[in-house]
């Protein structure tokens, strides 16, 4: 099977989905290169808070320990790496902004998908932010299904309102215990609600989140039949073997989550975004990088380099 075959197929299993009736859960995936990557952030916050990362140590353990060491260093690389972003934006976003679903979650706190959002002709979407700002409210899942678009960054977000921002951030394992799995832990609640309440597509993520896990995990024994029937995606990328260039079988994420795959292509992902744009009804083929870029350069210019 050819990638362009492979990657067919993979259109054709979405449009069956129906996305119409799912709530898209993005992850850090789309935000490359613009971004740092989790292994870019491991090796700042090692370099900056003073530790030395561990063979098969879960990134949330690494962000304990540095946090643990060097608490001030550790805030600060987490503000300066999602706060302090580029003003390009990785063009994947354009494409998940349109795509025909109810909502977005996102487990990112950059400010590359809202701004996607944001920048889509029609209604306003309506954004919220967990852990709330006061008494600011987040949306739960029973709003993703009324007729008003909804996108909730769920732990946390860069915003420019709440000056503690990267403090509320959820990337510790103790920030998970609070939020998880300390009593009255309101994200156990709200996936747990989701999860049985509507169909997702997980995009962009290695669905490696230890809160998440722990919710499933709950709801196996009595919801196991119920889950399945919720038929949840995980939207993952697979490459041919290079020697038999078959391509892996499908398997299930978590237990219970169904996954779909797709040939990325390259490193820009390029069959991603083509079969995006099959759903989001952008043409495949645009310029690169989009946003408000520098303002052009005249002959009559002087600059000081001081």
């Amino acid at each position: 099977m050819t990638p362009k075959q492979f990657n067919d197929r993979c259109i054709e299993q979405l449009r069956d989905a129906r996305l119409e009736d799912r709530i898209a859960v993005i992850g850090s995936g789309p935000s490359s290169p613009y971004i740092a990557p989790i292994k870019t952030l491991q090796q700042q916050l090692c370099d900056s808070c003073g530790i030395s990362t561990i063979p098969n140590e879960e990134f949330w353990a690494l962000a304990e320990r540095a946090h643990s060491k060097n608490p001030n260093e550790y805030y600060r690389v987490i503000r300066t790496t999602y706060g302090d972003t580029p003003h390009w934006q990785a063009r994947t976003y354009d494409h998940i902004a349109r795509l025909p679903v109810q909502g977005w979650v996102t487990f990112n706190y950059d400010d590359q998908l809202p701004t996607a959002c944001f920048d889509v002709p029609g209604p306003l979407i309506d954004f919220s932010v967990y852990p709330a700002i006061g008494r600011q409210p987040y949306a739960s899942p029973q709003e993703f299904l009324g007729a008003q678009k909804r996108l909730i960054a769920l732990h946390g977000y860069c915003n420019d309102d709440n000056p503690d921002w990267e403090k509320q951030v959820i990337l510790r394992t103790t920030d998970y215990n609070v939020h998880y799995i300390d009593n009255p832990a309101p994200l156990f609640i709200w996936w747990r609600e989701m999860l049985l309440t509507a169909p997702c597509i997980f995009l962009g993520t290695s669905l490696k989140e230890p809160g998440l896990h722990r919710a499933i995990e709950h709801l196996m024994p009595e919801h196991r039949d119920r889950l399945e029937k919720m038929n949840h995606i995980h939207l993952i990328n697979n490459q041919p073997d290079p020697m038999t260039l078959n391509y892996s079988a499908p398997g299930r994420s978590l237990f219970v989550i169904n996954q779909v795959h797709y040939d990325p292509i390259d490193a820009n992902f390029s069959g991603l975004i083509r079969i995006l744009s099959e759903f989001s009804g952008l043409p495949f083929h645009r310029p690169i990088p989009r946003g408000t870029g520098p303002e052009p350069i005249k002959p009559t210019d002087t600059f000081s380099y001081s």
